[in-house]
C-alpha cells in the first residue's frame, strides 16, 4: 500500500495541474519526456537548461516495485556507477522560493569527478543560474539493488559539498567557508565540525558508520564556524565548553555584539520553549534541562537574518531553527533546509500551535499528571501574541 501511494505521490509531482505562474517567481520545468529539468522563470525565461536528471513515474514504478528493466541507463547519472540514482523528483507548479536552486544527480556533460572516496549527489546553483557547488552525499540501499543518492542536510546553516573527491563545507547561499580538503567529514554541532585528515576509510558496522585510519600520519580534527581548525584540551574550562565524544573539551565557540546577545538572552528567557516538543517537555520536567539557543550564521548580503539554533546541553536539535530579522527583529521558525524552501513561520504562531499539540500529548500519553508549568496560560499568551501580528 505505501508503495502505491508514494507512486501516485510521485505521479502527481512530475505532473501536476497547470495553474497560472507568477511571473516574478522561478519554477522546475521538464523536458518532453520528464527525463530532465531545468529552471524558467515566469515569463518563460531560461535561468537554467532541462540537463538535469529527473525520475519519471515508470522509473519510480521500477525501482520501488523491484522491476527495474535498465531503462535509465539511457541517462546514466554517474558513470561506472550505474547502480547510483538520484533522488530526483519535482514540483513543476509551486515556485522556487530558497535563496538557491538544489538539482539532485548531475547535469548532462558534467565534468565533476565521480571517481574519488566521495561523488556528487547533485548541484546547487545561485536564482540566477550560476552553479555554486557540488552537494556531498550519501547512499542508501534500496532492495532492488540500487543505491539512492541523497544531498546531505544544513546543520546550523552549512552542508557539505565536494569537490574533486574531497569535501568542504558552504553556508547556505553557496559562500564556501573551506575549501574541499578532507575525503570525510560530519556536519556542525555546537559549532564545531569534526574532519578526518590524511587518509581514511569508511568501515560499514551495523547500524552506524565508523572511519578507519590508513596512514600512521592520518588524525582527526575539529573546525569552527570560521573554518579554523581547533585543538581540543584535556581539562574543561568553562562550564560551557564542548565535550568531545572521544575525550578532551574544545572552547565555548559563540561570541557575540550587543545585538547577538540580545537575540539569544530573549529566547534563553523564554522558558514555554523547552514545553514545544513532548520530549524536551519531559527532560524540563524530569531532568530540570532546557534548551539554550546559539546563533551560527549572522545577516549578510542576501540574507538578512541571524540564524540561531537551538541545543539541549551541547546536542543540536534541528525542531528549534530560528531565524531574527536584522532590521525589523521579527522572528520566525524554519528547519535546517530553509536555503532551499524558504519556509518560515511566524514565531509567535509556530510556539502556540507548538504548545498545544505538547499539551495534547501529554494528556493522552500521561492521564492524570500535571505539567509543572501552566501551559494552557501560555497557549493563551502566545496565541494573544500572534493574533496581534496578523
Amino acid at each position: 500500500m505505501k508503495y502505491a501511494l508514494f507512486l501516485i505521490t510521485g505521479i502527481v509531482l512530475l505532473t501536476g495541474c497547470q495553474r497560472k505562474k507568477d511571473v516574478e517567481a522561478l519554477y522546475y520545468f521538464p523536458n518532453a519526456d520528464t527525463t530532465y529539468v531545468g529552471v524558467k522563470d515566469g515569463r518563460g525565461n531560461m535561468i537554467i537548461p532541462a540537463i538535469h536528471p529527473a525520475l519519471n513515474s515508470s522509473d519510480i514504478d521500477e525501482f520501488y516495485f523491484g522491476k527495474s528493466s535498465g531503462k535509465h541507463t539511457s541517462r546514466i547519472f554517474y558513470h561506472n556507477k550505474d547502480s547510483l540514482i538520484p533522488e530526483a523528483r519535482y514540483d513543476f507548479e509551486k515556485p522556487i522560493t530558497g535563496p538557491v536552486i538544489q538539482f539532485f544527480g548531475l547535469s548532462k556533460g558534467s565534468t565533476a569527478d565521480r571517481e574519488g572516496q566521495r561523488i556528487p549527489a547533485g548541484e546547487v546553483y545561485s536564482r540566477e543560474g550560476k552553479l555554486l557547488y557540488y552537494i556531498a552525499g550519501y547512499t542508501a540501499r534500496q532492495y532492488t539493488g540500487y543505491y539512492f543518492v541523497t544531498p546531505q542536510a544544513f546543520s546550523e546553516g552549512y552542508r557539505l559539498y565536494v569537490e574533486n573527491g574531497k569535501l568542504g563545507y558552504v553556508d547556505g547561499l553557496g559562500n564556501k567557508l573551506t575549501s574541499a580538503q578532507w575525503e570525510f567529514a560530519e556536519p556542525f554541532n555546537y559549532g564545531y565540525a569534526k574532519v578526518y585528515i590524511g587518509r581514511w576509510e569508511q568501515v560499514a558496522i551495523p547500524g552506524f558508520v565508523d572511519y578507519r585510519a590508513l596512514t600512521d600520519t592520518a588524525h582527526t580534527g575539529y573546525i569552527n564556524l570560521k573554518g579554523e581548525i581547533v585543538k581540543p584540551y584535556k581539562v574543561a574550562r568553562s562550564k560551557k565548553d564542548y565535550r568531545l565524544a572521544e575525550g578532551g573539551y574544545l572552547p565555548y565557540p559563540f561570541v557575540y555584539t550587543a545585538t547577538g546577545q540580545k537575540i539569544v538572552d530573549s529566547l534563553n528567557n523564554i522558558e514555554a520553549l523547552s514545553y514545544t516538543h513532548l520530549t524536551e517537555a519531559l527532560y524540563a520536567e524530569v531532568e530540570q534541562k532546557k534548551l539554550h539557543f546559539e546563533i551560527t550564521l549572522c545577516p549578510q548580503t542576501g540574507f538578512p537574518y541571524y540564524y540561531v539554533q537551538g541545543y539541549r546541553k551541547t546536542l543540536g536539535n534541528t525542531n528549534y531553527t530560528f531565524l531574527v530579522d536584522k532590521d525589523t527583529w521579527e522572528m520566525y521558525q524554519c528547519s535546517p533546509d530553509f536555503f532551499l524552501t524558504g519556509k518560515k513561520i511566524p514565531f509567535a504562531r509556530w510556539i502556540a500551535n507548538s504548545l498545544q499539540e505538547t499539551n495534547d500529548r501529554w494528556s493522552e500519553e500521561m492521564p492524570g499528571v500535571k505539567l509543572k508549568m501552566d501551559i494552557n496560560k501560555e497557549i493563551r499568551y502566545w496565541q494573544g501574541k500572534a493574533a496581534l501580528k496578523k
